[in-house]
């Protein structure tokens, strides 16, 4: 994927206000700068509608879901609103 994540600790939920999530820490070569203008610190919620509380669930998602891509939904601390990203893992 091009990108290193951490979990959100429980300060930072409590912060977010959200029960759940994984940050973005880091994103290098990959399908994500390939397909998606997502940047370091983005939060990721759920991928393909399912929540997201830790870097094993991601990937195990992304792993059943290789042939046909994923969409990401989540949010940038400090920015207003809900973000979108589709990304192909091919």
């Amino acid at each position: 994927m091009g990108a290193d994540f951490q979990p959100l600790t429980e300060q930072q939920k409590n912060k977010f206000d959200v029960d759940h999530g994984i940050q973005v820490t880091s994103i290098s070569k990959g399908s994500i700068s390939k397909y998606t203008n997502m940047q370091k610190s983005f939060v990721i919620t759920h991928i393909k509608r399912k929540p997201v509380d830790s870097v094993d669930k991601l990937i195990s998602i992304v792993e059943d879901n290789k042939d046909e891509g994923v969409m990401v939904q989540g949010f940038y601390p400090g920015q207003p609103g809900t973000y979108y990203y589709a990304f192909g893992l091919s």
